[in-house]
């Protein structure tokens, strides 16, 4: 492409590489940056290899191309050359772009056909062996001597009906057993949570699931038919007497973004019922997360209270407008910076994906890892001018409307503005927030005009 932009006399302006993203997916990161430098009048030309490179979706194809045109910036495809200026150009694309979402289905059809026919031959589809398993030299998976004696101890100690799910995992602690060390996670204490998938999981009784259906696998059991279901008996019985009691309907303002501000884990709230109050517990250690803060609980309305103060008092600049106008949209605050890291985390996962194919990495490694860097591009994608101009006008009226917003009001326009809120667990104070891409503008600048390092 850089060739044939030399022979027709072209600067590169820039370049937007999704490595490792399906073309059928219509939201990536560096495809809608590019969309928005289209806007914007960044450039008059999109290069791009091939058309199914561009969109596999006929759909999204035109809707990009109507955009492009309507805009004046031509588009080629190098390998096809394609002219969309006339109207065999535009047939071809047409035709080319067809064939591209008919591939597409296709694989996703075969694929899903091929999967449900290994779960029909008893083969899992998972990409990481089960707790309790590890492949034998054959390729088939056999019984982990250490985490079989795990899931056998946990399945019969629930069935005797003396357990719940945490006395399971206690259980399970105190005789040594720990989950299983990964590339994402190291080897952890067991919670509630994860016995709770465990003793939903038929595949320790001998079946393989595909969608809703299961199939009986080739897999040795861990588990008897006659414990499986006594396990599951007792558990829809607890269900079915925890059903029967009158729900109550509690509010948390700081339910799934409350942080950790050292080890950035989630706060998990949790009410007293004897004294009826709302708490923030700090559960790293006991989860297996390294930490130096204490595991340890924080009361709600220590929380809300400086939740109030921090967002009653978030003031947007009285030049707000003419601080958007010199963003420049896709480039704005930061842009030099945002622009650099993109261009690092883009090479990082050409450097994943040579390290896979050079059987450097795992697939369990690489899966994760390229996961870790694509969930970073996504959270450094900027927002356009429009959605900064949105975000300032509903910041100055949240700041009116919160003082009589109701605990369920200010929790959903919370969760409108932010993705976290980090706390000292150990004194109970807010050290910082983070704010949607689309705030990050107006969060920043209101707490630099408050004084304030709340971001």
């Amino acid at each position: 492409m850089r060739d044939h932009c030399e022979r027709m006399g072209w600067e590169v302006g820039a370049t937007y590489v999704d490595a490792g993203v399906s073309a059928k997916l219509q939201n990536r990161p560096r495809l809608d940056c590019l969309m928005r430098d289209a806007k914007a009048k960044r450039f008059g030309v999109v290069v791009v290899h091939k058309l199914d490179r561009f969109y596999r979706n006929q759909g999204a194809l035109w809707a990009a191309l109507r955009t492009l045109a309507e805009l004046n910036i031509d588009f080629v495809s190098v390998s096809e050359n394609i002219d969309l200026n006339s109207v065999g150009g535009k047939v071809v694309a047409a035709v080319l772009g067809a064939m591209a979402e008919v591939y597409v289905d296709n694989l996703s059809a075969e694929t899903s056909k091929g999967k449900r026919q290994r779960a029909k031959e008893g083969l899992t589809n998972a990409s990481i062996v089960p707790y309790g398993y590890c492949r034998s030299e054959s390729g088939g998976l056999v019984p982990e001597p250490s985490e079989a004696e795990a899931i056998r101890l946990a399945f019969e100690a629930y069935a005797t009906g003396k357990y719940t799910d945490k006395g399971i995992a206690t259980l399970l602690n105190d005789n040594g057993y720990r989950t299983r060390y990964t590339t994402q996670w190291k080897s952890r204490p067991w919670t509630k949570d994860t016995i709770t998938i465990t003793l939903k999981n038929s595949f320790y009784v001998g079946q393989v699931r595909h969608g809703d259906k299961l199939y009986q696998g080739q897999h040795e059991p861990l588990i008897s038919r006659e414990t499986w279901d006594r396990v599951q008996s007792i558990r829809a019985e607890r269900c079915r007497v925890h059903k029967t009691a009158s729900p109550v309907y509690r509010v948390y303002l700081l339910n799934g973004f409350a942080r950790c501000s050292v080890c950035k884990s989630k706060l998990r709230v949790q009410h007293n019922y004897n004294y009826g109050y709302s708490y923030y517990r700090h559960t790293a250690k006991s989860r297996g997360i390294e930490c130096t803060q204490p595991d340890c609980a924080i009361r709600q309305e220590k929380l809300a209270g400086q939740v109030d103060s921090i967002i009653s008092g978030l003031s947007i600049p009285d030049d707000w407008q003419k601080r958007l106008r010199a963003g420049g949209g896709c480039h704005g605050h930061e842009g030099q910076t945002v622009e650099q890291e993109r261009d690092r985390l883009e090479k990082k996962l050409e450097r994943l994906k040579r390290a896979w194919l050079d059987l450097e990495l795992t697939d369990e490694e690489y899966q994760a890892e390229r996961q870790r860097v694509r969930d970073r591009l996504a959270a450094i994608t900027p927002p356009e001018a429009a959605e900064l101009a949105q975000a300032a006008i509903t910041l100055r009226t949240m700041g009116d409307v919160w003082p009589r917003a109701t605990l369920e009001e200010k929790r959903d326009m919370l969760r409108l503005i932010l993705t976290a809120v980090y706390v000292d667990v150990t004194t109970g104070e807010i050290t910082g927030l983070e704010p949607k891409p689309a705030f990050a503008e107006w969060v920043h600048a209101g707490n630099q005009t408050r004084g304030k390092g709340n971001d």
